[in-house]
């Protein structure tokens, strides 16, 4: 069975084995980056072949000397919309800054349209690696390479 390819950017992933290792025994295979940078050139790059995208709230966009902050998410969701000519990804938020939804009224209008998805909730990873299976389940890439996987 063909997995999912995920493209995962989130500046702790390392710290999350249990998430990990919750997606290699299911559907997808995560791809992880620290930096949103090295992410969107990954999916530029391999764009074919990429089913979804995970994105942290906060997180770095170049590299781990520069503040934790919400650059790495915008810069992800803008490219990811200049990447729709060519093929729209699904992507949702995965974070632990659980009050960006309920306080900061500035992110719940800019990022309303985002599946947002609790990391410190019991069911949160669960919850994302569904919603990440059912949406990249959906796109005619997969469709096509879990059918014809010899020749991919």
């Amino acid at each position: 069975m063909e997995k999912l390819k995920i493209v995962w950017i989130d500046d702790e992933y390392k710290t999350l084995e249990a998430f990990i290792e919750l997606a290699d025994n299911s559907s997808i295979e995560l791809i992880p980056f620290e930096f949103a940078n090295a992410g969107i050139e990954y999916i530029e790059s391999n764009l074919s072949i990429i089913d979804g995208v995970i994105l942290d709230a906060r997180g770095w966009q170049d590299s781990a000397e520069e503040a934790v902050s919400l650059k790495g998410l915008a810069y992800c969701e803008r490219k990811l919309n200049e990447l729709k000519a060519k093929k729209i990804i699904p992507y949702c938020i995965y974070t632990g800054q659980t009050s960006l939804m309920s306080v900061d009224e500035s992110f719940k209008e800019t990022y309303a349209h985002v599946k947002v998805f609790d990391k410190t909730s019991k069911d949160g990873p669960k919850d994302v690696l569904e919603f990440m299976a059912q949406s990249g389940k959906g796109l005619i890439d997969f469709q096509l390479r879990e059918k014809y996987h010899d020749v991919f």
